[in-house]
C-alpha cells in the first residue's frame, strides 16, 4: 500500500504574501492564520527563503496575558490542540496553564480526540443564512462576503471565521449573536490595531457558503448568494460588504468625494455593477498593479466621485430611516458627503 501523503496546496497569491510580510514572527503563527500545517508552511518559506526574526517571537513564547487566560477559561472546553493553535502556546504549555487553573475537557471533546462517535453539535444556526429572513441574516452574509474565509474542507474543519479590527468587531458582534454562539478570539498582530476573530465549525453551513462561491469570491460575483436574498434585504448585504470592502472618502478643503468597493486583481464586480446600474449611478472600474518592495501588487476598485450619485448608493443602503445596523462610521462618512450637495 502506498505512503499516505496530503494533498498539494495551491498557494494563492494573498498567502505568499501574507507569508512575506509575517514569516518572521515564526512558522506557526503563519499556520494559525492561513489555517495551513506547519510543514507546508515551513516548505514553502523554504523556497521564498524567508528567515524567523527570533527577537519577535521569543519574548511572548511564556507570557501569559489577562486576555490570554480568559480565552483559556473560556474555550479550554474546545481542547488543547484549539486553544494553543489559537494561543500560539505549545500544548504541554496549555494543559500547564490549564493545570494551574484547574480547568477540564469536557468528554464530548475527549471522545472526538480518542476517535470514538460524539453527538454532532452546532453552536450556529445554519438555516438562519440558508433561508435568510432577517436584516441581520443579509448583513453578515454581506460581510462575509466582503472579510469572510472558509478553511479546510478536506480535513472536515468546515471553519468559516471572519477577522476584523477590534474596535469595528465590538460594534457588529450584537448583529452575529442573532446567528447563534460564534467562538471569539481576541489578539494583537505586531505593529498593528488590535483584532478580533469569530469563527464557527459548521459542516452544514460550510457547504451552503461554498455552494455559493464564498470559497472563490476574490475571482467571482456575488451574484448565487443574492439570488438567495429577497429584494427587500439586499441593501443590508450591501451595507454589510460595503462595511467590509467599501469605502467614503470625503476631502472638504479640496472638494474631493468619492465612494469605492475594492478587490483582487480577477475581482468578477457583476454584482456590484449590477446594483449601480439598476439604481442609476455613474461609475468606473480600475485594474492595477503596482511594483513596490521588489514584489507586484495587484488590485481592482470600483469607484464613484459624483456626489448625488454617493447619495443615491448611500439612500440605498441605509434607506429612508437609518437604523444604525453597521458601522456608523461610515455612515456618518456618506452624511458629511452629503451635506456638501447644493441642491
Amino acid at each position: 500500500m502506498a505512503p499516505h501523503t496530503s494533498p498539494r496546496h495551491k498557494w494563492t497569491e494573498n498567502e505568499i504574501n501574507f507569508l512575506k510580510e509575517n514569516y518572521k514572527h515564526g512558522p506557526r503563527y503563519c499556520s494559525v492564520h492561513l489555517s495551513l500545517p506547519v510543514s507546508k508552511i515551513y516548505s514553502k518559506a523554504k523556497k521564498l527563503k524567508l528567515k524567523i526574526e527570533e527577537r519577535l517571537i521569543k519574548p511572548q513564547c511564556h507570557i501569559w496575558t489577562n486576555d490570554k487566560i480568559d480565552f483559556l477559561k473560556t474555550n479550554y472546553n474546545y481542547g488543547t490542540k484549539y486553544c494553543a493553535e489559537q494561543l500560539q502556546f505549545t500544548r504541554e504549555q496549555v494543559r500547564a496553564k490549564a493545570a494551574t487553573l484547574k480547568l477540564h475537557v469536557s468528554k464530548e471533546v475527549k471522545c472526538k480526540n480518542s476517535g470514538r462517535p460524539r453527538p454532532y453539535q452546532c453552536h450556529v444556526n445554519a438555516d438562519f443564512f440558508i433561508n435568510p429572513t432577517t436584516k441581520e441574516a443579509a448583513y453578515i452574509l454581506g460581510i462575509l462576503w466582503a472579510d469572510g474565509s472558509l478553511y479546510n474542507a478536506k480535513t472536515n474543519l468546515n471553519k468559516i471565521a471572519i477577522s476584523l479590527v477590534s474596535v469595528d468587531m465590538n460594534i457588529i458582534k450584537s448583529i452575529f449573536d442573532k446567528s447563534g454562539a460564534w467562538t471569539i478570539f481576541c489578539g494583537k498582530p505586531l505593529n498593528r490595531q488590535p483584532q478580533t476573530t469569530l469563527s464557527c465549525s459548521n459542516k452544514t453551513l460550510y457547504k451552503f457558503l461554498s455552494d455559493n462561491d464564498y470559497e472563490i469570491k476574490s475571482q467571482t460575483t456575488a451574484c448565487k448568494i443574492l439570488n438567495n436574498i429577497s429584494d427587500e434585504l439586499k441593501n443590508y448585504f450591501f451595507r454589510g460588504y460595503f462595511d467590509g470592502d467599501g469605502c467614503f472618502y470625503c476631502n472638504a478643503k479640496s472638494h474631493l468625494t468619492q465612494m469605492s468597493c475594492s478587490g483582487s486583481y480577477e475581482q468578477d464586480w457583476t454584482f456590484v455593477t449590477k446594483l449601480l446600474t439598476n439604481i442609476d449611478v455613474k461609475h468606473v472600474i480600475k485594474r492595477r498593479i503596482q511594483f513596490q518592495r521588489g514584489q507586484y501588487n495587484k488590485s481592482s476598485v470600483v469607484r464613484c466621485t459624483n456626489r448625488n450619485d454617493i447619495r443615491k448608493f448611500g439612500n440605498y443602503i441605509y434607506g429612508e430611516n437609518y437604523d444604525e445596523m453597521g458601522l456608523k462610521r461610515k455612515y456618518n462618512k456618506f452624511m458629511q458627503i452629503v451635506s456638501m450637495i447644493k441642491d
